[in-house]
C-alpha cells in the first residue's frame, strides 16, 4: 500500500506518468546509494529511505516505537508531501 500511494503521490506531483515510473525507481536506488558510499550516514538514512524502514514490516520481530517513527518520517517525506503538492498542481491546473 505504501508502494501505491508513493507511486500516486509522485504522479500527482510531476503530473507526467513516464517521469513518475522513473522517479519511483530512481529515488530509492539513488538513497540506497549514497547511504552506501557514506558510511556515516547508514543509521540516518533509515529516515529517508521508504523502502528500508518499511522492510520492519515484513520482519518477524515486533514494531518497536523507533520502527514506527521510521516509517512515519519516510512516508510523509515521499507520500504526503508530493500528494500536497499534486492535489495543489491538479486542483490549480486548467481543464483540457
Amino acid at each position: 500500500m505504501l508502494g501505491v500511494a508513493w507511486g500516486l503521490a509522485f504522479g500527482a506531483a510531476l503530473l507526467n506518468s513516464a517521469l513518475a515510473i522513473v522517479a519511483y525507481f530512481l529515488v530509492p536506488t539513488l538513497i540506497s546509494i549514497v547511504g552506501g558510499i557514506w558510511s556515516s550516514l547508514s543509521d540516518k538514512i533509515i529516515w529517508f529511505d521508504l523502502n528500508q524502514s518499511s522492510s520492519a514490516l515484513y520482519g518477524t520481530d515486533s514494531m518497536t516505537g523507533s520502527d514506527w517513527a521510521h516509517i512515519g518520517t519516510g512516508a510523509l517525506l515521499w507520500i504526503v508531501v508530493p500528494g500536497v503538492i499534486g492535489t495543489w498542481r491538479v486542483l490549480r491546473s486548467e481543464v483540457k
